[in-house]
């Protein structure tokens, strides 16, 4: 009886309202008031689960019945009070209050349409996607109108096709390496020819997506730290931004045929630039790890700018904007961004990096090597056969251990990541490779006047690369009658050295410079270091 009047004062649980997750809170305050009354002592478990049903109300227990049917509960589930508990707070809470959150909106000047909104449902469809708890994942939709999707029968349903498949690329670690020959037909001077290999590719590509949508993407939380794995392939370039370990955005992309030929290391520095660039709103102001397999970045990046190699420089200049660390990481740590970098639908957005050409076209302009000798050079490099395996080489990518290559490319391994292409002819940073047919000409070249072993090398190392240089010049310089007889004449004088001034203006220095097409006279105090600078006329 005692208990029955602790009941009675109970009101029913609201469960009509709009304002469900309030009503619950203050109504679980009132059963437990109950449950700490008088005698609730001595009630066993199932008359404690049985009062409660007796004050949750009519439309409580019809609520109860309904998991009950549908196996959310059992009928000895329905005996407990910590599992009724729990299941009415997990169905209340997410049912707030409506008029609170529309003031929410109406605050940040957003409006919402009745007819279209969905208030305490799960997921939510919104835009070819689906808003879940646990993250963002593909419209099912989607997937059924690609394996409804006919093969195109000209270049624009062709673009149409990779629309979509560039849509669900965010959901997958990337798609299939044979999209290779249906991104050549989106080249801007090829011609339309869809034959059986291209109608097989298409049908691979569809089988992975839809078999293979990947796995669901986790909301970005701004107070959790960020990673960004990058990586760089052959033909592709791969990001993946990541949070607690969970993907948060795909992004992959083709490299143009300018870039394919790119060094490995501005391949590996581009894929940073590129994973900035597409995730710009996700890390712009913010601390950023980002994870490469290329260990010579993690060195290269914490180098003041003047110290990175020129190649390099005008992508580094990209990346300042950001708070970045960059560390290595083994590829088989960082699968998905290696993945992504060899898998990409999106070929035919591949854009080249004007910086980067202007740079490379300008290394050849401004070489001290007439254009007939670069023409040779060009049509030499073609027909030597070490430096045709160089090639193929570069372009399918260097084994990972020196021993595994032939004998004659393994003079090349120390520089393997600074060897580049660009029209026809090798570079080694910002050195150009002489063919084999070349060397003895240009050592010729090189040694004209006789400046010696030191300086030789010193020219040679401004312009000119190929394996053991250095003890070519040497060879050459030892094996010279007049360098050999003028040798011991060639002592460097004795650097003397200049007392102090004790004070301004007692010693000066003067020389004059040219800058910008301008003549100067430059004038500077020893003591002082003060210096006065004058434009010089008639030049």
């Amino acid at each position: 009886m005692a208990a029955n009047s602790n009941t009675k004062s109970i009101p029913s649980l609201d469960l009509e309202s709009g304002n469900i997750s309030e009503n619950w809170s203050k109504w679980r305050e009132l059963i437990e008031l109950v449950f700490a009354g008088p005698d609730a002592d001595k009630w066993t478990d199932q008359q404690k689960a049985a009062h409660f049903l007796i004050c949750v109300g009519q439309k409580g227990r019809d609520v109860c019945r309904a998991w009950q049917a549908s196996g959310d509960i059992t009928a000895e589930d329905k005996r407990k009070t910590e599992v009724l508990f729990a299941k009415f707070e997990a169905y209340c809470n997410p049912r707030k209050n409506s008029t609170v959150q529309r003031k929410v909106f109406y605050e940040k000047n957003l409006k919402l349409n009745p007819n279209k909104m969905q208030i305490g449902v799960d997921e939510v469809t919104y835009f070819g996607h689906i808003l879940t708890k646990e993250g963002l994942k593909p419209d099912p939709k989607k997937i059924t109108a690609v394996i409804n999707m006919k093969a195109p029968t000209s270049r624009k349903e062709l673009e149409t096709s990779f629309g979509i498949f560039n849509y669900l690329s965010k959901f997958s670690q990337g798609l299939a390496q044979q999209t290779a020959p249906l991104r050549a037909l989106l080249q801007k001077d090829a011609m339309w020819s869809w034959d059986a290999n291209m109608e097989k590719t298409f049908d691979k590509v569809k089988k992975v997506i839809t078999k293979h949508p990947g796995p669901i993407l986790k909301y970005f939380d701004v107070n959790c730290d960020t990673t960004l794995q990058v990586d760089a392939s052959q033909f592709g370039l791969g990001a993946v931004l990541v949070q607690q370990g969970h993907p948060v955005a795909y992004a992959s992309r083709a490299l143009t045929t300018t870039q394919a030929n790119y060094a490995q290391i501005e391949k590996e520095m581009l894929a940073i630039v590129n994973g900035c660039e597409k995730f710009h709103q996700y890390i712009y102001g913010r601390p950023v790890v980002v994870e490469t397999d290329h260990k010579p970045l993690e060195y290269i990046l914490q180098k003041p700018l003047s110290s990175v190699p020129p190649r390099l420089q005008r992508m580094v200049m990209k990346l300042q904007p950001y708070d970045l660390t960059v560390k290595y990481k083994p590829r088989k740590e960082i699968p998905m961004a290696d993945t992504l970098s060899r898998v990409f639908p999106d070929g035919h957005e591949a854009r080249d990096e004007p910086d980067l050409e202007e740079q490379v076209h300008m290394v050849l302009v401004n070489t001290p090597i007439s254009d007939v000798r670069l023409e040779m050079i060009r049509q030499d490099t073609k027909q030597d056969k070490v430096l045709e395996k160089l090639i193929r080489v570069m372009c399918n990518g260097w084994l990972e251990k020196r021993k595994k290559l032939c004998p004659e490319l393994q003079g090349f391994w120390p520089v393997r990541n600074e060897l580049s292409i660009h029209t026809d002819i090798i570079f080694m940073g910002d050195r150009i490779l002489i063919p084999k047919a070349q060397q003895a000409e240009v050592l010729d070249q090189i040694h004209q006047g006789h400046l010696g072993i030191t300086l030789c090398k010193r020219r040679a190392r401004e312009v000119i690369y190929w394996p053991n240089l250095d003890l070519d010049i040497e060879s050459l310089v030892k094996k010279c009658e007049t360098c050999q007889t003028f040798q011991k004449n060639n002592a460097k004088e004795p650097l003397t050295p200049w007392n102090s001034p004790s004070r301004a203006w007692q010693r000066l220095a003067t020389d004059i410079f040219h800058f910008e097409d301008n003549h100067y006279l430059i004038v500077v105090d020893y003591y002082s270091k003060y210096f006065e600078l004058v434009q010089l006329k008639g030049f």
